[in-house]
């Protein structure tokens, strides 16, 4: 079993992309509010080319992690649909550290 602050959302965005600019402040808002992690990372200064950055096809791009452990992905295109998307990926996170 983890501890429930285990839960956290990786935000994968870029100081160039207009899209980013206007979901990292709703990010911020709904993991403060749903009391979860938030790790902000930049794609073009926190991934070196290979694999890792390879697999980022899209950004924004948001991780659900638990306990470090990867839950859920999204490309995010839209504030529109961020918030349900987030809280049924937390609850069904924390929801799994119980077992």
């Amino acid at each position: 079993m983890h501890a429930a602050n285990t839960v956290t959302v990786v935000y994968i965005g870029a100081k160039w992309c207009s899209t980013c600019k206007t979901i990292k402040p709703a990010v911020e808002q709904l993991t403060r509010r749903f009391g979860v992690g938030l790790t902000v990372l930049d794609y073009d200064t926190d991934f070196e080319e290979g694999d890792e950055k390879d697999a980022i096809t899209k950004v924004p791009t948001l991780r659900v992690q638990c306990g470090g452990v990867q839950v859920a992905e999204w490309n995010v295109g839209q504030v529109a649909g961020l918030e349900v998307w987030l809280q049924t990926k937390v609850a069904v996170a924390v929801a799994d550290e119980d077992f």
